[in-house]
């Protein structure tokens, strides 16, 4: 991203535009701005190691678990659909397909996508700056990655004297107001840091797990937040309930210890281990400031899984498999299947082509594994 002027900008437009503009109060630059800046942008780790700003293209959550918002209109659908699904940024993959310009279908983001954002804050050193902060003071930031926290907030990369991108954006970033973060790891980091809870103290290391271990209590020192909303997933189609839910969160009580004013809210996957609204606080009466902020969601319903022939098949969650395994079903759990094989079938999806045959217990199941 050059933070300098650009081969078409005179010297003799550069220093007119800092002899006039830069000299507006920084208030009516900011609205200046703000016709141009998005209420929502991503903030992300690029390939280089070096902060990227985008725009959020988000549109509102359809709740729509099955996913088929993902699928492409082009051939074939299979790899796009794939692709999506597998996404780290979970229900902001269109954000992702943006950001890194891959792959976009035009039915869902615009094949010719323009990121003001982006654009304005590669004009000069000065706007960007303003705008970091504009974003910092006014606008929700989105982070998809753990790494991209921990480089934030890591106090060496805002030090004063330096003027890269990165540094000039980490150093606003302690003004943010209102944060989103959407966390989708590996079930095996999930295990890393239960097993790490116990020790909060190993926290210093380069693995995702370590990350997440030191960020939270960084995250709670953020005097100007106000509204930090967290969300958490896995990518595989195991059952969330398979990891030990408490001692992930148990990591997150540092936030607990933020001030009052922070409205705060972390986004938990359904279980059928966990049926009631937020976790039970059994045995940990410790959690109990965490877990009642917590809210279920219903994951989403289809995985990627490679088979023994190399290709790549679509299964169905494990959790809601195990709702279709359930003996004696009764009237509401067969309304539940019909209504979930009817929904499949209108959207014109091929269960053979998601990898799924009918078992002999009368659930379902994947084949080709």
């Amino acid at each position: 991203m050059p933070l300098s002027p650009g081969p078409d900008m005179s010297d003799t437009t550069a220093r007119r535009l800092s002899n006039h503009f830069f000299r507006l109060p920084i208030e009516l630059r900011h609205h200046v701005y703000s016709y141009i800046v998005p209420s929502r942008v991503h903030v992300h780790l690029g390939k280089r190691g070096t902060l990227c700003v985008s725009t959020c293209v988000n549109p509102a959550s359809r709740g729509d678990r099955f996913c088929f918002d993902r699928r492409s209109t082009g051939d074939p659908s299979a790899e796009v659909w794939g692709r999506r699904l597998n996404s780290s940024w979970g229900s902001h993959w269109r954000c992702e397909e943006v950001a890194l310009a891959s792959g976009l279908d035009p039915v869902d983001v615009g094949a010719h996508h323009h990121d003001s954002a982006r654009a304005l804050m590669s004009t000069c050193k000065q706007i960007y700056q303003d705008v970091a902060y504009l974003m910092a003071v006014h606008l929700a930031i989105h982070i998809t990655d753990i790494a991209t926290l921990d480089f934030l907030l890591d106090p060496a990369n805002a030090a004063a004297g330096t003027t890269s991108a990165s540094n000039l954006f980490a150093r606003t970033f302690p003004l943010t107001r209102n944060l989103t973060l959407a966390f989708r790891l590996s079930p095996k980091v999930y295990q890393d840091i239960a097993a790490l809870s116990s020790q909060p103290e190993l926290s210093n290391g380069p693995s995702p797990a370590h990350m997440w271990m030191r960020v939270w209590r960084k995250t709670a020192g953020m005097a100007s937040l106000r509204t930090l909303d967290i969300t958490i997933d896995h990518g595989s189609k195991s059952s969330w309930s398979t990891l030990d839910e408490q001692a992930v969160l148990s990591t997150l009580l540092p936030l607990a210890s933020a001030p009052p004013r922070l409205a705060l809210t972390i986004h938990v996957p359904h279980s059928p281990a966990s049926p009631a609204p937020g976790p039970r606080s059994e045995g940990r009466p410790d959690l109990i400031p965490i877990l009642s902020r917590v809210e279920r969601y219903a994951r989403q319903r289809f995985f990627t899984e490679k088979r023994q022939d190399g290709s790549v098949g679509l299964v169905y969650e494990e959790d809601a498999q195990k709702m279709m395994d359930i003996p004696g079903q009764d009237a509401a759990e067969m309304q539940r299947a019909a209504e979930w094989i009817m929904h499949i079938w209108f959207q014109g999806v091929d269960l053979d082509y998601l990898a799924m045959t009918e078992s002999c217990d009368g659930g379902m199941s994947h084949v080709g594994a």
